[in-house]
């Protein structure tokens, strides 16, 4: 009985679920902010869920770490997100920072991301981001440095959404260019 007991706090605490955020704002800053109010509001106190927000921003991109005492850190967030019209991508900064965002078991309760329920990651991209290659640069080279392979194709979702009205078409058999660092991993590919 009492080892059923010591294995409990083990297994609530693998049940931990990871979502990323990640923005490469060009506009539509708006329809954004709504998206992100109702992530935050819905993920605030769970926990079981850490939702990060990541805004790619030069070489001083800025992130927050959704929590029931994230109100400053958010609303700074906002601010920087509204602060103007388009923030320019430096890939190998957000990947850097990134990787030692994502690499910190503080952010999950200890556990390597692999070992984590559930894997988000969400890429608001412009048509810039994908002209650059930035797929890669940035999604695919994640996928990459964070060993992602290994991880369940079950418990690990990509997700990349683009403004409807950006004039821009999304093919995504050429999103990820020649290296093609995901590996034929299914990426979801769709307009907010």
């Amino acid at each position: 009985m009492l080892a059923l007991l010591l294995l409990v706090p083990v297994l609530v605490r693998a049940q931990k679920s990871l979502e990323l955020y990640y923005i490469a704002h060009d506009h539509y800053e708006n329809q954004i902010t709504d998206i992100l109010n109702v992530v935050r509001q819905n993920a605030r106190y769970s926990s079981f869920k850490t939702v990060v927000f990541y805004l790619s921003n030069i070489d001083k991109p800025q992130y927050v770490v959704i929590s029931p005492k994230d109100d400053k850190e958010y609303q700074d967030f906002i601010a920087e997100l509204n602060s103007q019209s388009t923030h320019n991508v430096y890939p190998e900064i957000d990947r850097m920072k990134l990787l030692q965002i994502l690499s910190d078991k503080a952010l999950t309760d200890g556990y390597e991301l692999k070992d984590c329920e559930g894997l988000v990651f969400n890429f608001y991209i412009n048509p810039t981001f994908a002209m650059m290659g930035y797929c890669d640069a940035v999604i695919g080279r994640l996928y990459w440095d964070l060993d992602l392979n290994s991880v369940s194709r079950d418990k690990l979702e990509v997700n990349i959404f683009h403004h409807s009205d950006d004039g821009y078409k999304y093919d995504e058999n050429q999103l990820f260019g020649r290296k093609n660092l995901l590996n034929g991993f299914p990426v979801l590919v769709d307009s907010f």
